[in-house]
């Protein structure tokens, strides 16, 4: 959601990656690239080291060197820090990714940080359940795209 770089990434690499599916195969293919130290944050607790096991598991180039559930805001970037990584993934939901990652970017000593929504979850085999922003605003969005869809094909009547 949001996501503009993906869309970029996704022009350029001739694919959209607009659906949730599509993005996490992404953000895989990038971490399979080389040999990466990744940090998981985000999360419910236990959902983070269940990921990093799935992630060393399909991965296996991936060493997880760390994770934190998203109610210890503390020390997590000091944690990020001293584990040494080279990318942090953070699964907190867009609006929350984003404003960490904008307040810490500064503070971690790292390469990559990227916000994967609820991969983290999908990654430990939990599922994933929309939040009540997206329950509430999909209707009206799915609408709309269907409108804009439709009046593509729409002409003008000339008697």
């Amino acid at each position: 959601r949001g996501g503009l770089g993906l869309d970029v990434y996704g022009a350029l690499a001739g694919d959209s990656f607009r659906d949730a599916h599509g993005r996490a195969e992404l953000v895989l293919h990038l971490l399979a690239s080389g040999p990466l130290r990744v940090f998981l944050y985000g999360g419910a607790p236990g959902v983070a080291e269940k990921a990093a096991r799935a992630l060393e598991a399909r991965l296996p180039n991936v060493r997880v060197v760390g994770s934190q559930h998203a109610r210890e805001r503390s020390t997590v970037v000091e944690a990020i820090n001293e584990a040494c990584a080279d990318v942090v993934l953070v699964g907190l939901g867009a609006s929350r990714e984003a404003r960490w990652i904008d307040e810490s970017k500064l503070l971690l000593d790292v390469g990559v940080v990227l916000g994967v929504g609820d991969l983290l979850e999908e990654l430990a085999g939990m599922p994933s359940r929309p939040s009540l922003v997206d329950r509430v605003t999909a209707g009206p969005t799915f609408l709309a795209r269907a409108i804009a869809h439709l009046s593509v094909g729409l002409r003008p009547r000339t008697s």
